[in-house]
């Protein structure tokens, strides 16, 4: 078992102690234009937001299909990311390398095993998946903590993820609460439901 798989299977492992994970979903329904559904484990979020396309994130299927601006494919377990919109990407999680071939200021390599992200376009960032840290000084601060259950955005407001907490509270255009576990998106954007 590799690495990467570990850290699904720990999550997973600490989220199934507190629910189960199976066929559960959650839906919100604003006023929208287009629909994402995103699958962690078999659980799915789906947004309705007023964005233009679809978008398929699944964490065990390895699949990331979003037709906004062309067509994504992450696969994490497949460690690729493809994305037609304006270039192409190819996201190593194993590998521990992104190459971004699109028409940025820079170069982006992502090691989810080496923890860093160095993106040279507007700034510098350091992902730390084990380490828990995201340390992005493009537009202010965030702090992205997996396994510590935080992300501290000043960028444009505040913003909590607790992944087994099972919490999102950004106070960025509104509010959100989204529960990995409960599998509720809760985003109170423009009007409360």
């Amino acid at each position: 078992m590799r690495f990467t798989e570990g850290i699904v299977l720990a999550i997973l492992a600490a989220t199934t102690s507190a629910a189960p994970v199976e066929n559960k979903a959650g839906d919100k329904r604003t006023p929208a234009a287009g629909k994402e559904y995103l699958h962690l484990l078999s659980d799915v979020l789906d947004k309705r937001a007023p964005v233009a396309g679809k978008e398929y994130l699944h964490l065990a299927s390895d699949v990331l299909d979003k037709r906004a601006a062309g067509k994504e494919y992450l696969h994490l377990l497949g460690e690729v990311l493809d994305k037609r919109a304006a270039g192409k990407e190819y996201l190593h999680l194993a590998s521990d390398v992104l190459d971004k071939r699109a028409p940025v200021a820079g170069k982006e390599y992502l090691h989810l095993l080496g923890e860093v992200l160095d993106k040279r376009a507007a700034g510098k960032e350091y992902l730390h998946l084990a380490s828990d840290v995201l340390d992005k000084r493009a537009a202010g601060k965030e702090y992205l903590h997996l396994l510590g259950e935080v992300l501290d955005k000043r960028a444009a407001g505040k913003e909590y993820l607790h992944l087994l907490s099972d919490v999102l509270d950004k106070r960025a255009a509104g509010k959100e609460n989204l529960h990995f576990d409960a599998d509720v998106l809760d985003k109170r954007e423009t009007q409360q439901k």
